[in-house]
């Protein structure tokens, strides 16, 4: 589907509206292209929602919209997509770790479908092509020998890498997460061994967390709110009932025995973001609907006293 192509017309459009959306356009000596949405740069909640477009290499549509959570109106992100195991799994999720000396980030966007993974499932979604899209929520912006490494890594020339970066504890990164309702979905239903190709089209919803100020903060509070106040549409194709009904008891989040506990104290315990129990990464609530006998199967739900302390207190 050459999803960098797509996410590259994106970017172009995002440069040549820079200052509208608040953000700040580097060009590295090395070529590569950095777009700061939410390091220096003030961002919005437009770049967040592009950022989000690009993450998905423009197969999902996005939006906001204003939902009440306990009497108060609140900011939600809208998307769906067509074909979310390409735009909202291998390509939005966060499958690029960096974690090099000087530099730490987590990387998603379509820049992901052209690492050399061993994973025979994201290998079913590799592209290849000249021009990468990279996404990052970094504490800072990467210099140009970090720049070099990571288009070494992704297999471009760094001139033809394009990174679009912001801090956690930023509007545009809180706006971003919450576009990720239908990704945590899919990740709970690969871990759970289903064929993503079986999903024709997803929408999702999800509170935004206001940024704390504190990017630590602002992670544990991104991933409560999706724990607690995110919902799942699915369409599914050519899988039975019966399988169906097994399946959807255990993709919310509720079905993992770590739910409820606050994502900080998991992510004390744990020491590390990828040793936190990965069944907690999934919607509140899910719906999947059998395109081919018209059967609806729905689990999980809104936890609104969990969701309204996460996104109303102002310490954690």
């Amino acid at each position: 589907m050459m999803l960098n192509k797509r996410a590259k017309k994106l970017v172009d459009d995002i440069v040549n509206n820079d200052e509208s959306l608040g953000c700040k356009v580097l060009s590295m000596p090395c070529g590569t292209l950095i777009i700061d949405a939410g390091i220096e740069a003030p961002g919005g909640y437009d770049i967040g929602l592009r950022m989000a477009e690009v993450c998905t290499g423009g197969l999902a549509s996005v939006r906001l919209t204003l939902n009440a959570i306990v009497g108060i109106s609140w900011p939600h992100v809208e998307l769906y997509c067509d074909r979310p195991a390409w735009g909202c799994f291998a390509s939005q999720a966060a499958h690029y770790r960096i974690n090099m000396p000087n530099f730490r980030a987590l990387g998603s966007g379509p820049a992901c479908l052209l690492l050399k993974k061993e994973d025979p499932i994201l290998n079913l979604y590799a592209e290849d092509s000249e021009t990468a899209v990279l996404v990052l929520e970094a504490d800072g912006i990467p210099d140009d020998a970090t720049c070099q490494i990571l288009a070494k890594n992704i297999g471009v020339l760094p001139i033809n890498l394009c990174i679009l970066i912001a801090q956690t504890s930023s509007l545009a990164s809180c706006v971003q997460i919450a576009a990720r309702s239908i990704e945590t979905a899919l990740h709970k239903l690969n871990r759970l061994g289903f064929d993503l190709r079986h999903v024709h089209s997803g929408v999702g919803k999800c509170p935004v967390v206001i940024p704390t100020g504190n990017n630590y903060r602002s992670l544990c509070k991104t991933n409560d709110a999706m724990a607690f106040g995110s919902q799942v549409w699915l369409s599914i194709l050519d899988v039975s009932d019966q399988e169906l009904s097994e399946l959807v008891e255990k993709i919310p989040a509720s079905s993992s025995p770590n739910y409820g506990i606050p994502f900080s104290k998991q992510f004390e315990k744990a020491g590390d973001f990828y040793h936190i129990d990965p069944d907690i990464f999934a919607p509140a609530e899910v719906t999947l609907a059998n395109f081919s006998t018209g059967t609806i199967f729905h689990a999980g739900e809104i936890d609104s006293v969990r969701l309204s302390s996460t996104l109303l207190e102002s310490e954690r």
